[in-house]
């Protein structure tokens, strides 16, 4: 069977340059790599999460697409982490909103969210021993 694993997820941005230094002060992504079209003009930045696997910031978005509890769709993207509560404390102190301290999940692990520069829903999860997630990785991840 061919493997295969996450790559990469896309997310149009506004400001394309505020958006790679967000990022990179609050999160620690580095670029790493720019596309730019035959004028010059930077229309993508990658930033790197972990491994290959990556961010892509598109620029030029103008309005976000309506969201609500049933619109189907995108709805947030979840980081790991190995210290939520770090990272949150880290976050506060900058002034980054957050919907509140980091929490306990119905799954077993830790988490928070926040919204980047774009309004876009940011989820960061520390996987606790023990937790739902963790017990699936012993038992399927090789």
């Amino acid at each position: 069977m061919m493997q295969t694993s996450f790559g990469h997820l896309a997310i149009r941005v506004r400001d394309i340059e505020a958006a790679v230094q967000y990022y990179a002060d609050n999160f620690g992504f580095t670029e790493l790599f720019r596309m730019t079209d035959d004028n010059g003009n930077v229309g993508l930045v990658a930033i790197q999460i972990k491994d290959r696997q990556f961010l892509e910031l598109i620029g030029n978005g103008t309005e976000r697409l309506p969201a609500n509890g049933s619109t189907a769709g995108f709805i947030h993207v979840c980081f790991e982490t190995d210290d939520v509560d770090s990272l949150y404390k880290n976050l506060k102190e900058k002034g980054v909103y957050t919907d509140g301290e980091p929490r306990l999940g119905k799954s077993g692990s830790k988490f928070f969210f926040t919204r980047d520069l774009d309004g876009n829903s940011l989820e960061f999860v520390q996987i606790l021993p023990g937790s739902l997630q963790d017990q699936a990785f012993q038992k399927f991840v090789k």
